[in-house]
């Protein structure tokens, strides 16, 4: 006879698969000013989409410093994205635009990369009485 505990136990084991966390797409207006510091987990897309002239690096200095810079995939141009790894979990990644004096007047952003979120939670199974 199934008891509802079981049953409870039963359909979440089934069901815990279909729960994994949804990605996010995060959409930056690329401009010339002061980003506040943003989180984001594993598995994650941000995009940067400006007019004008910009482009976007990741600077693993955390500053406007371009030693170790590199440009992004398709960085030259609006709509230039970046999806964060398993490798980017724990660690702030930094943007920047490398156009002359855009930096230093604040067209940089961190993020704040977790793992949380990503993957399926771990399972303890108890025996059912």
């Amino acid at each position: 006879m199934w008891s509802s505990s079981m049953f409870v136990l039963l359909l979440s084991l089934l069901l815990l698969p279909l729960l994994s966390f949804a990605e996010e797409n995060i959409d930056i207006a690329w401009t010339i000013r002061q980003y506040d510091d943003m989180a984001a987990n594993v598995g994650d897309t941000i995009t940067f989409n400006w007019t004008f002239v910009h482009n976007v690096y990741i600077h693993p200095s955390g500053t406007c410093d371009e030693n170790g810079s590199r440009i992004l995939q398709g960085g030259i141009s609006s709509g230039a994205t970046y999806t964060f790894t398993e490798a980017d979990a724990g660690t702030e990644v930094v943007f920047a635009c490398q156009i002359f004096g855009h930096c230093n007047a604040g067209q940089l952003l961190k993020v704040i990369v977790s793992s949380s979120g990503s993957g399926s939670a771990p399972v303890s199974i108890a025996p059912v009485s």
